[in-house]
């Protein structure tokens, strides 16, 4: 049997693949009922108290046979916090002494960074600075592997030589590029000035 209105249910399909019969357009629809709550014997929650319950301000005695409780903390003043992340004063761990860094970490880093970064800036003019860096970074990393954990910045230090190597690699392109176009320019013009006497 087909799906069309004012059909009669198929016997032979299950209850949810029926289609919904139809009703005539001038028929109000049928009202909604509300659903039964699921237990009518349950009553809606009593109101919460609006005041928080009050608990004694010192800790019970210690009676026969049990320890005393031991003295609370003094409490801190809201809004003076010490030491690191607003933690209080009696709680802070002591810390390690921190290593020295290496004066020439930081060189090589700044003279790295600042001969890539300026080479786009300045057309590659700082360029120059990066075999610098390159040196000063090894030079860094050297003493720093000397002196047996004293000094600190190797992460420095190698950085600075990766931009420096980076920067002198792009240097020595550069300086490529430059002698093929003169190259070109020289045999141009020699090819031109020729071309032009014959």
């Amino acid at each position: 049997m087909s799906d069309y209105p004012g059909q009669q249910p198929d016997p032979d399909r299950p209850a949810a693949d029926q289609p919904e019969p139809t009703r005539p357009l001038d028929q109000e629809p049928p009202a909604r009922q509300e659903p039964e709550p699921p237990y009518p014997s349950q009553q809606p929650p009593a109101a919460y108290p609006t005041q928080p319950p009050q608990y004694p301000t010192q800790p019970p005695q210690a009676g026969p046979g049990y320890p005393a409780y031991p003295p609370p903390y003094p409490q801190q003043p809201q809004g003076q916090f010490h030491g690191q992340l607003g933690a209080p004063a009696q709680y802070q761990y002591p810390m390690a002494p921190q290593r020295p860094v290496h004066d020439k970490a930081g060189l090589a880093l700044g003279l790295g960074i600042g001969g890539l970064v300026g080479s786009l800036v300045l057309c590659g003019l700082p360029l120059l600075l990066c075999p610098f860096a390159w040196a000063i970074g090894q030079r860094a990393r050297k003493d720093i592997q000397r002196s047996g954990g004293q000094l600190d910045g190797d992460g420095m230090a190698l950085a600075g030589m990766i931009c420096g190597i980076v920067g002198t690699v792009l240097l020595v392109l550069a300086v490529l590029a430059l002698i093929v176009f003169g190259v070109l320019l020289v045999v141009g013009s020699a090819g031109i000035s020729s071309s032009t006497s014959a």
